[in-house]
This record gives C-alpha cells, sequence and structure tokens, in this order.
C-alpha cells in the first residue's frame, strides 16, 4: 500500500486594531471557540469540505473519538470515522474510499505570544496496489482539495468583533 501525504497551513493574525494583549487574548480563544465550532458541525462540512455531499452522523451520542459517520459523496457512500477528538484543538477522521483510505486532521493552536491563530491540516491518502498507476492523479487531487479546504474552512468563521 502507498501513502501519499500533504499539509496546508493557514495564519491569522489578530487585528492591528487589538492593541491590549486581553483584546488580543479574547480574539484568539474566539477564534478557537469558532474553529471547533466548524470542525464539529458534521450537517455544515458538504459546505466546505471538497466532494462532500452529505454527513449523518450513526448514533445519536455526543461525537468522540469513535465516532462513526455516513458520508455520501454523491457518487457513493463511505463510512467516517473520528480517530482523534481533542476539544478545542484537534480533531482528526478517516473516510474509507475505492481507491484506499483518506485522513483529515485539524490542528488548532493560538499563539498569544504572536497574536497568531494557525489552522494546520494535514492530509493522508492510502492507495492501494491496484489503483497506484494513478497515484499522481490522486496525489494532485488530495494537493488541491487540502488547499480549498482550508481556505473553505477560513471563510465559514465568524470570530469575535473587534
Amino acid at each position: 500500500m502507498k501513502v501519499i501525504r500533504c499539509k496546508q497551513e493557514l495564519e491569522v493574525n489578530s487585528p492591528a486594531a487589538l492593541e491590549s494583549t486581553e483584546a488580543s487574548s479574547a480574539w484568539l480563544s474566539s477564534m478557537s471557540d469558532e474553529g471547533w465550532r466548524v470542525l464539529i458541525d458534521f450537517h455544515n462540512w458538504p459546505n466546505w469540505i471538497p466532494g462532500i455531499q452529505s454527513v449523518q452522523q450513526t448514533d445519536q451520542d455526543s461525537p468522540a473519538r469513535g465516532t462513526v459517520l455516513q458520508i455520501n459523496s454523491g457518487r457513493a457512500a463511505a463510512i467516517c470515522s473520528i480517530d482523534r477528538w481533542d476539544p478545542p484543538s484537534s480533531l482528526c477522521f478517516s473516510i474509507r474510499q475505492r481507491y484506499g483510505e483518506v485522513a483529515y486532521c485539524f490542528t488548532i493552536h493560538a499563539s498569544a505570544r504572536d497574536s497568531q491563530w494557525l489552522l494546520s491540516l494535514e492530509l493522508e491518502r492510502s492507495i492501494r496496489a491496484w489503483a497506484r498507476p494513478v497515484a499522481f492523479l490522486l496525489e494532485w487531487q488530495l494537493r488541491r482539495s487540502g488547499a480549498q479546504t482550508a481556505a473553505n474552512f477560513i471563510s465559514r468563521m465568524q470570530p469575535l468583533p473587534i
């Protein structure tokens, strides 16, 4: 089995209008809370994760590590499982697909020292042996999807107004 990986990082600096350390800390906290809210709003994943048309949790429990989601891409249904649940800083999940498995790992980090908020998205795709001839295409698709997912994620956020 072959594995391809890519990583996207987006930095957001606190607005210059926030002069005090307290205001900057409040803004960073707001960004982290808002980022986590976007991540765990499964029903809205189709609005910002390319290739997903619908998401449904398979049980009524509160989401946590091990939670299973049913994902529909429009072409096929797939099973998604939450591999890491670490509020409000990290959510990792994997989706079993026809060509292998795709794993998403979102990490949110707020740095009060730098007055900066960072989103890191690591994508990993395992490719079954029979799909290796199209590995280059799948890698290109993964990189493009990662960049689009990170940009879409940021656009969904509505942090604390200044």
